[in-house]
């Protein structure tokens, strides 16, 4: 004898998809030359089951994470045809994390920014990049997969000394679930400009004492590195 055929089968959210929408329903419609019975089956992300036995039903995902239906036709003779599917509910925003491994302050250029999402988006471009003081390598964001990690690359060269900031601003893209990401913001100090050194002294010039000659040494901005070694005494 053959199995119950199926006719029409809807379900909404579709077989493997993932959505922000807690709203979920199915329906199908089978024939067969014999009585038919309907069943269903919900497995819920917690592990809990909850069963049925309509052609159709709606209901609400009460947590994240993975659903899973199975529907069963059966005649009276014993035939069955059975469907399964499953999707994902998410409400939770893709975050973002902006590294880099240039100091601050910095002198070389480019500067290179890591772009990590705390879950798969879709349709990150250059255009979500919001960038101050600098220009974006055309090639940027460029993609890096390694193993099942993605992440993307900023490159970034200033345009003269001050703050280099990069800002991907809230909402610029989603998750596969439609939820909007959350913003972030990386700046580092851009500067190459030498430090220029002035040399002062209060002992005229000639002088003929043996007293000590005292010269005051001032630089433009804070450097490191200043002993008695720099010093070249004739």
């Amino acid at each position: 004898n053959a199995s119950p055929v199926i006719n029409n089968f809807v379900t909404d959210p579709a077989d493997g998809a993932e959505t922000n929408n807690k709203a979920f329903n199915y329906s199908v419609e089978a024939t067969d030359a014999n009585e038919i019975t309907y069943s269903w089956s919900l497995i819920t992300p917690n592990g809990s089951e909850l069963k049925g036995s309509e052609a159709s039903f709606s209901g609400e995902a009460q947590e994240e994470g993975w659903y899973n239906l199975s529907v069963t036709i059966s005649d009276a003779v014993g035939n069955i045809t059975s469907r399964t599917v499953r999707w994902r509910y998410d409400i939770t925003a893709p975050t973002v994390d902006l590294t880099t491994e240039t100091l601050d302050p910095f002198n070389t250029s480019p500067m290179t920014v890591k772009v990590v999402f705390s879950e798969d988006v879709v349709g990150f471009t250059h255009e979500d990049l919001d960038v101050t003081n600098a220009t974006i390598d055309e090639s940027s964001p460029k993609t890096v997969v390694e193993g099942t990690n993605t992440y993307y690359l900023v490159t970034l060269t200033p345009v003269e000394d001050g703050e280099v900031t990069l800002a991907i601003n809230e909402g610029v893209v989603t998750d596969k679930a439609g939820n909007n990401n959350t913003a972030a913001t990386i700046t580092r100090k851009y500067d190459n400009t030498k430090p220029t050194v002035e040399l002062t002294s209060e002992t005229p010039n000639p002088f003929n004492e043996k007293s000590p000659f005292v010269v005051t040494v001032t630089f433009s901005e804070p450097i490191t590195g200043f002993n008695e070694a720099s010093l070249n005494v004739v």
